[in-house]
């Protein structure tokens, strides 16, 4: 596959409706690279989404707009030399990625007390929350991200985008509606569920009592671990199989 080295040349930010497709096609196509670092890395599939409902992974969304629009913006100030363009799309990638990682995983513990992933003990983690390994990662990802996988988007987009403004609007008001409406369940679902987590470790109470199972939950999200106050984590699936 030839390398598009002429992305940057696009003057215009992404439009309302780029961005909307960035997310979708984006966060589908982390979850698969989710998926498949897990095969290879530990011998097994099991989920990596990141919403309940549909194979998305929202990091990888959210982390590819805010590169696609930093790169941008950046266009004018970046060399005309195409190495020093590709290293700074690692860089800044990496720095990136990084810090959406931190970010997310300050975010869930705050939120419900809870941890997806942590890399205590990797070489030049923060907090278990990021590592050097994964900015590495980022970087590389971002480079394959704005020279052949954006292209592609691009042109996909392109080839499925209504001619008629008023269906394209229509469309993406789904889109951010279904959107909208699968981060909201998610919350409320996750919260539901880390009461039981808590109420079954500190008292004993065990109960399944929602729209969506326990054993839903874990499978959809099957390395979320309850943090304790002393910083001592337990997976979730542990507790309620007590």
């Amino acid at each position: 596959m030839k390398i598009d080295y002429k992305y940057i040349e696009d003057k215009e930010m992404p439009t309302i409706h780029q961005i909307v497709w960035y997310f979708f096609i984006f966060s589908f196509l982390g979850m698969i690279v989710e998926n498949l670092f897990c095969l290879i890395t530990a011998g097994k599939l099991e989920s990596r989404k990141g919403f309940i409902f549909g194979p998305f992974c929202p990091i990888y969304g959210v982390g590819a707009i805010i590169l696609i629009i930093c790169m941008q913006w950046m266009k004018n100030e970046i060399s005309a030399n195409k190495v020093i363009e590709i290293i700074v799309v690692f860089i800044l990638g990496g720095i990136i990625g990084s810090a959406f990682e931190y970010i997310s995983s300050y975010y869930i513990q705050a939120m419900y007390g809870a941890k997806f992933w942590d890399y205590a003990g990797k070489f030049l983690n923060i907090n278990g929350r990021t590592c050097f390994y994964f900015a590495i990662s980022w970087g590389i990802l971002s480079v394959l991200l704005m020279y052949i996988m954006k292209p592609i988007a691009d042109r996909f987009i392109k080839y499925i985008e209504p001619q008629n403004l008023e269906k394209q609007k229509i469309t993406d008001y789904i889109l951010i509606i279904y959107m909208i409406i699968n981060a909201i369940v998610t919350h409320i679902e996750l919260e539901k569920y880390m009461e039981r987590v808590s109420l079954a470790y500190n008292e004993g109470i065990y109960n399944d009592s929602s729209w969506i199972s326990n054993e839903a939950l874990e499978w959809i999200f099957p390395n979320m671990a309850y943090v304790f106050r002393d910083g001592i984590m337990l997976k979730n699936v542990e507790i309620l199989s007590n």
